[in-house]
């Protein structure tokens, strides 16, 4: 498992199966051992694929820093949500992880809301580090990227959302705090444009392997054409209207 845990440092594309078979190293099975032997195989097979960092010059300061977020719903044993997270920083992905959500969710929009949480304090975290790299984010929003309508309605708190979330703990709502201070732009994301979707969950192959290009190589893969075309032209109504004051 270490020797796999130093690939993803660049191998992005494995941190779903990586954070799978961590949970089982306590109660592995057969299975467990042929699943783990079937990713060593794949990493060998695909040890060609390498993450490419790209200079991208006279870049807006909205595209400095970019955060997408997805999650799973109640997919562990343990009924836990699995979040993924993927930071790109002038167009290159610098981070990327699967985890396990801390709290057991009671919706799909439940488990995006603490995903999308969570990643409000990486985005808070690396908006400090491009401050030191020279980049002045402090009148920028820094733009997250969610394929759920549920979520983002809770997290600008927007007419209707709140009787539905009243079970929710206060703590994962941290989010619009972040909002507040016009520090995160919530946008919506389609499932398929999603970077984040193949570290909740095993994709088709070739829908991982459109995920794989994304994550090593952005703007080589065939959906970044697309993929910036939609982000520019979407119609983003939840931004601008703030959450409510609670």
């Amino acid at each position: 498992m270490q020797s796999i845990n130093y690939a993803l440092t660049t191998r992005h594309d494995a941190n779903y199966a990586y954070n799978f078979f961590s949970r089982r190293q306590l109660r592995y099975d057969v299975d467990d051992y042929r699943g783990l032997e079937h990713l060593q195989r794949y990493l060998y097979t695909t040890r060609n694929r390498k993450k490419i960092m790209r200079r991208q010059d006279n870049i807006p300061l909205e595209d400095i820093l970019k955060v997408y977020v997805d999650s799973s719903w109640a997919d562990d044993s343990s009924r836990r949500s699995t979040s993924g997270l993927v930071i790109l920083v002038t167009g290159s992905v610098v981070r990327a992880q699967a985890k396990r959500l801390p709290a057991i969710s009671s919706s799909s929009g439940h488990a995006e809301l603490q995903a999308a949480s969570l990643a409000a304090k990486e985005i808070c975290h690396f908006r400090s580090l491009t401050d030191v790299l020279g980049y002045d984010l402090s009148d920028t929003p820094t733009i997250l990227f969610c394929d759920s309508f549920s979520a983002i309605k809770m997290s600008y708190n927007l007419p209707g959302s709140s009787k539905r979330t009243r079970h929710i703990e206060l703590a994962w709502f941290y989010i619009r705090e972040v909002i507040l201070e016009r520090k995160l732009d919530v946008r919506f994301c389609p499932t398929a444009m999603q970077m984040a979707d193949g570290q909740t969950k095993s994709l088709a192959t070739h829908v991982h392997k459109d995920q794989a290009d994304m994550l090593l190589d952005f703007y080589s893969s065939k959906l970044a054409k697309l993929h910036y075309e939609f982000t520019k032209n979407f119609d983003n109504k939840f931004y601008g209207q703030g959450p409510k004051q609670y």
